[in-house]
């Protein structure tokens, strides 16, 4: 074999191998990127639960000394301070829904509920928006958010779409574990 085309066949085997090399290490940083994407994205849903399921067992907790009678929720009486007579409550998941339950209605009026992808129209005789309907749902005192864990997004949209009464997370109102 002549020394030019040995050269040549050295020189396209190095090239190859390094362009093998240079794709399996540029596939191994993809992987790796999305790998921690898919950490973070985990992440983001444990601390997502962890404040759902704090909101929760919390506002169970108050829920069940209710029932055992004679007993003044500190919600409420939070509520009070804090000059609200009448809330909206964005929100009517779970956590939503049972924090309607523990205040009632004779307490604090809940005039309605907003959410984002509404399931039904109405909790308790209290009317369900969505978001896109806000401008039908009458000021209040308060809108209390109880998606806790995207406060900031909603309070922006809130602000957004002309909200002008004051907005507060549930965790204001609710003491967590």
């Amino acid at each position: 074999m002549r020394p030019k085309y040995q050269k040549f066949l050295l020189f396209s085997l190095i090239a190859a191998i390094g362009t093998l090399l240079y794709k399996h290490d540029k596939d191994n940083k993809n992987a790796l990127n999305n790998l921690k994407s898919r950490i973070v994205d985990l992440e983001t849903t444990r601390n997502k639960l962890d404040s759902y399921q704090k909101l929760y067992v919390a506002l169970l907790r108050e829920y069940s000394n209710l029932n055992k009678g004679g007993y003044q929720s500190y919600i409420i009486d939070n509520l009070r301070k804090l000059g609200f007579s009448s809330i909206t409550v964005y929100g009517c998941g779970p956590v939503g829904k049972l924090f309607v339950d523990v205040i009632g209605h004779e307490s604090v009026k809940v005039s309605a509920f907003i959410d984002k992808d509404p399931r039904e129209s109405d909790y308790n005789g209290i009317p369900v928006y969505s978001i896109n309907d806000i401008e039908r749902v009458a000021k209040t005192d308060c809108i209390i958010v109880t998606p806790v864990y995207i406060w900031g997004t909603i309070l922006d949209e809130l602000f957004a779409l002309g909200r002008k009464e004051e907005i507060m997370p549930l965790t204001k109102i609710v003491r967590t574990i």
